[in-house]
């Protein structure tokens, strides 16, 4: 992650407070690196997509 980058992912991705309130990332303070929550559930995520590698938080957080 950018040691500079201060956003949770419910902000980069702009999510409303209904969206956060029903995210595990925001509810279980995963908002940095939402992909290391065991069992995260993607419904609702505006960057629903089978697998955390095609999220364009986890892309930004994770590129080279």
């Amino acid at each position: 992650m950018k040691k500079n980058d201060s956003k949770n992912c419910w902000e980069y991705m702009k999510c409303s407070k209904t969206m956060r309130g029903n995210c595990e990332a925001y509810t279980e303070g995963y908002g940095k690196e939402c992909w290391l929550l065991p069992k995260y559930n993607f419904k609702g995520c505006p960057a629903h997509t089978d697998s955390c590698f095609n999220c364009p938080w986890y892309k930004k957080n994770n590129s080279a």
